[in-house]
C-alpha cells in the first residue's frame, strides 16, 4: 500500500505554491466485499492536499475485508498520507 501511494500520489501545485505540508488522515470504510467507501477527510490541513489524498485512496483496488466470528464485516480505517516539500 506504501509503495502504491507513494508513486501515485501528486504534490498539487497550488500547495506547493502555499509551501503547505503536513499530514492528511483519510477515513474510509472497507465493506464485507473489500470495496472502500465514505472515503472522507474530517480535520482538514489544506483543500489541495486533502483532495489529493481523497482522489488516491479512491483508486485503491479492494481490499481485503475484516472477518468477525467467521463472517466478513464492515471496518472503518484511517491511513495516513504524508506531504513532505523537498
Amino acid at each position: 500500500m506504501l509503495n502504491y501511494i507513494w508513486h501515485e500520489v501528486n504534490y498539487p501545485d497550488q500547495a506547493v505554491e502555499e509551501n503547505v505540508e503536513g499530514t492528511v488522515y483519510v477515513h474510509f470504510i472497507i465493506e464485507k466485499n473489500g470495496v472502500l467507501t465514505n472515503i472522507c477527510v474530517p480535520e482538514s490541513i489544506n483543500k489541495y492536499l486533502d483532495a489529493e489524498a481523497i482522489r488516491v485512496v479512491k483508486k485503491m483496488l479492494a481490499w481485503n475485508p475484516g472477518k468477525q466470528n467467521g463472517e466478513f464485516v464492515r471496518v472503518k480505517h484511517r491511513i495516513p498520507i504524508k506531504f513532505v516539500l523537498t
